[in-house]
């Protein structure tokens, strides 16, 4: 198959999110299998992504044409003010002037790279995404989407626009079985699939069932007010005392942002800063797992959580909240770690329990490592394969 993935939904190069470490994977996987796979982009600048890809895999940035810049993403000021005019009554209004005033932008470019590389189906990583080709770059090859929100919280805030180039997909892959109600909701007419992420072998093994001098408390994800690490530091307050030889290491940049400057506020008013550390951003992520013997997610809010599954692939037991969809899914209360309510004392509970438990802290991570088998790359890849080859064999 040819296939091309319109990937317009966020930054490109360089960018570490979980959707561009999704799409890479995809990618590369559908590479090695002999399929010819081009990712189109927007970025403000030519460039690699931040995870490495297949030397096979083309990609190209729309707004520049042979290495120059063509298309400015900068509204004119006409549409920015009408746009803030908007913005006071909701998001959908802002959203609308974007995507109509962009879409007349990308529509032409994209238009000339569905012709430059014939594909015989589009994968779509975003409602706008699938808006830009199928509305603006008027696609005539089928279109599918998949789809990286939390489409609880999505789908209501979606433009006309964007629902209707949705209603025009072969099918929508989510992420999650509590995806797919309010999705059929929003699109009762089009097929729906729960595919999720690839979850890679851990190049390293976690060993928390093992003895130890010192233990710890693991911590992956932006340093943010939606992951929340503040309940950390304070789940932790109230076990620190009773457990000398446990710290806690934060990970992921934005420690100098406001919210980072609060943690570290709480940090040192809760007398911790030799116990819980933010390390920043880190490129030897599998070193983190290895040595770590908790893994904690405060997130409130998660399609997937990435780290989440990285951590459960290396072998440990992890804690989240209950209320956080991307988290309540892949972690199996009791089984390979706990569900929490957002409270300090409830967290520290959980917290407790694995702490104090080298037998239960083994158990739980043997249990989430086999959890994770489910999204194997080849597991994953084989079901999206399926689904192409089936829509392709369709059009023709």
């Amino acid at each position: 198959m040819n296939i091309l993935i319109a990937h317009f939904c966020t930054h490109w190069v360089q960018c570490s999110g979980g959707v561009e470490k999704a799409t890479v994977g995809f990618a590369n996987e559908l590479a090695r299998r002999g399929h010819s796979v081009t990712i189109l982009y927007l970025d403000q600048e030519e460039g690699n992504p931040y995870f490495s890809l297949d030397r096979q895999v083309v990609t190209e940035n729309i707004l520049f044409k042979n290495h120059r810049q063509v298309i400015s993403q900068k509204l004119p000021v006409f549409h920015r003010i009408y746009r803030e005019i908007l913005r006071p009554f909701g998001l959908k209004g802002p959203k609308h002037v974007n995507a109509v005033y962009k879409g007349k932008q990308y529509g032409r470019r994209i238009s000339e790279c569905l012709s430059k590389y014939s594909p015989d189906v589009v994968v779509a990583c975003s409602p706008l995404s699938a808006k830009y080709v199928i509305a603006d770059g008027r696609c005539q090859v089928p279109v599918v989407l998949m789809d990286h929100d939390d489409c609880n919280i999505s789908m209501p805030l979606l433009s006309r626009e964007e629902l209707q180039a949705m209603g025009k997909c072969k099918f929508i892959q989510v992420l999650l079985h509590s995806f797919v109600p309010v999705t059929k909701k929003y699109l009762p007419d089009v097929p729906v699939y729960v595919i999720g992420n690839i979850v890679e072998e851990a190049k390293k093994q976690a060993f928390p069932g093992k003895a130890k001098k010192q233990y710890i408390i693991s911590c992956v994800g932006s340093v943010s007010h939606r992951k929340n690490q503040e309940l950390l530091v304070e789940a932790f307050s109230k076990v620190s005392k009773q457990f000398p030889d446990w710290n806690v290491e934060i990970f992921g940049g934005g420690e100098d942002s406001n919210y980072g400057k609060s943690v570290k506020k709480l940090i040192e008013e809760k007398q911790l800063d030799r116990r819980v550390y933010l390390r920043g951003s880190t490129r030897n992520i599998a070193d983190v797992y290895a040595k770590s013997d908790i893994f904690a997610t405060t997130s409130t809010l998660e399609s997937w959580g990435i780290a989440l599954t990285e951590a459960m692939a290396a072998g440990l037991p992890c804690i989240g909240l209950k209320s956080c969809s991307g988290i309540n899914e892949l972690i199996l209360d009791g089984e390979t770690g706990f569900l929490t309510s957002s409270s300090a004392e409830d967290y520290s509970t959980a917290l407790q329990k694995l702490m104090e438990s080298i037998e239960l802290r083994g158990k739980m991570g043997k249990a989430g490592r086999l959890r994770m088998e489910e999204f194997r790359e080849d597991r994953i890849i084989d079901r999206w394969e399926n689904l192409l080859l089936h829509v392709v064999s369709e059009t023709k």
